[in-house]
Formats: structure tokens, C-alpha cells, sequence
């Protein structure tokens, strides 16, 4: 059996649509957990209206934040295979499917995220992003970890921590991998990520949870992969305009591989905003 653990904190917009893409997968034999983190809005309610005994609901009576509504999913969970979806996204219908076949040789199963939608689901972009061959390229370079797109062995499956809270889904494919995990990156198309203004990349706490962990594993990293981990702390600091720690960082990747210069060049568009050189 496949336990699906739904996070939902004041998802009335969406919660419904997500849950619906839970219950019309090919793949039948499975448990949903939908964790409700405190919602004050409808999302609650609208979940109790699926009358499927698959559903099962929990309550935070006070807000606990996503990392502790996952762990308490995985706690609570009875299937041998566990996958994650947060309230705003959806799943194809033989996403289950897909993952239970991809799962047989492998640990953990990472769908590459291509189908991006918008509030009203509607698809406003498709990715032609290359994967890369190893996955220590994504693994290292922050490209790895969105919820929705991961399934794991239960038997495998470690805890998200609290520390890392808004980079915890990056930081524990870090430890999958330091543990010896079987990790496959596969490209199933089967993910639609939902882009919305309440998208938690967009606060400020990402990128100090970012910093956490460069500070956690820096000392870690292979040295052919620096180049990729200083590369994505250079593009998060300069995303939220904090110039002194991204030029710093880019550098830093510069000098241990000279042709990502090329890639570089994308970061400009940062530059022209209000740098800060606090970092």
C-alpha cells in the first residue's frame, strides 16, 4: 500500500483539487493523510466533504508549520511506500502507478518537476530543462526536493528537520544521499506544480534557511560538485538582492569551473535590483 501525505494550511482555493487528483489515480491500493496545520479558512471542511474511507484527516489545533505536519504524516502512515503533496498541487492520474514501478529497484524516486500551472490550473509553462546524468549535479546544486514530485520507501524514509524549515525538502535529499540512499530522477510529466503569490520560495526565510544549510554542509560537499552548491547559494542570495554573499559565492563557483560562466550570465538579471551587501 502507498500512504499519501497531503500538508494543508488555509488551502480552500486549492485543497480540493489536489485531494481529487489523489483519489482518481489508476493506482487504487493506497491511504491519504491529509494534515491540516491549524487552517482557519474552509480548507477542513472541504476535505471531510470526500466521503472515500481512504481519506484520513489530522488536526494541528495550533499551527506547527509543514515540517512537523510531514513528520506527523510519516508517523501516522501504514503503507510501505510514502509520497507528498502539498495543498496546491496535483498529480496525473498514473502518477501513483509510475512511482510504484520506478520504486522497485530504488529507494527513493524523484519525478523531474516540467509542468508548471497557474490559481486556475491552467498551464503556463512546460520545461525543456535537461536532466542532468547523475543526480549528484541536482542533488548539490539545490535542483532537487519539491514534495509533490517525491516517493520514498517507508523503510528508508527519514524525517524532515525543523532547523531547515522552507529548505528542509532540499536539505533531507542531502542526507538521503550522505546515507548511501538509491536515488532515481525520472521524467515522468506526471507532477503539475502550482505557482501562486503564497509559494513559500518567495519569502525571505528560504533564503536564510538556504544559508543554514551551506553553513551545515559546506564542509561535506564532493569537491567536483562545489561548483554547483556555490552556484545555487550565489543565484538565492542574488535573488532576494543581497549582492555582497551572491557575488562572493559566484565567484567561488567561478573559480573552480571556469565554464559556468556561461550560466552566469542568467544572474544578471538580478543585478539591477536593490543589493544589499549584508551578506
Amino acid at each position: 500500500m502507498i500512504s499519501v501525505i497531503l500538508t494543508v494550511r488555509n488551502g480552500e482555493r486549492f485543497i480540493k483539487y489536489s485531494l481529487k487528483s489523489v483519489l482518481e489515480q489508476t493506482y487504487e491500493n493506497f491511504e491519504v493523510l491529509v494534515i491540516d496545520d491549524a487552517s482557519s479558512d474552509k480548507s477542513l471542511e472541504i476535505v471531510k466533504g470526500f466521503k472515500d474511507k481512504r481519506v484520513k484527516i489530522f488536526r494541528n489545533e495550533r499551527r506547527r508549520e509543514r515540517v512537523f505536519c510531514r513528520n506527523l504524516g510519516i508517523r501516522e502512515s501504514k503503507g510501505e511506500l510514502l509520497c507528498f503533496l502539498d495543498y496546491d498541487d496535483v498529480w496525473e492520474k498514473n502518477h501513483l502507478e509510475v512511482c510504484l514501478k520506478e520504486l522497485k529497484n530504488n529507494d527513493l524516486i524523484y519525478v523531474f518537476p516540467r509542468i508548471f500551472i497557474d490559481k486556475n490550473g491552467k498551464i503556463i509553462r512546460i520545461s525543456k530543462k535537461k536532466i542532468p546524468k547523475n543526480v549528484e549535479e541536482l542533488i548539490f546544486g539545490g535542483r532537487i526536493g519539491c514534495p509533490p514530485c517525491t516517493c520514498v520507501l517507508k523503510e528508508k524514509v527519514l524525517p524532515y528537520e525543523q532547523k531547515y524549515l522552507m529548505r528542509e525538502d532540499w536539505e533531507v535529499f542531502l542526507r538521503y544521499y550522505f546515507k548511501g540512499a538509491k536515488i532515481k530522477v525520472i521524467d515522468s510529466k506526471t507532477v503539475k506544480i502550482r505557482e501562486h503569490r503564497g509559494r513559500s520560495s518567495r519569502g525571505e526565510e528560504f533564503l536564510r534557511a538556504t544559508l543554514r544549510v551551506y553553513k551545515d554542509y559546506a564542509d561535506l560537499i564532493p569537491k567536483k560538485y562545489r561548483p554547483n552548491f556555490y552556484f545555487h547559494l550565489s543565484e538565492v542570495c542574488l535573488r532576494f538582492g543581497k549582492g555582497k554573499g551572491g557575488l562572493s559565492f559566484l565567484l567561488r563557483a567561478l573559480r573552480e569551473e571556469p565554464s559556468l560562466i556561461f550560466s552566469s550570465l542568467k544572474l544578471l538579471k538580478y543585478l539591477p535590483r536593490n543589493l544589499s551587501f549584508y551578506y
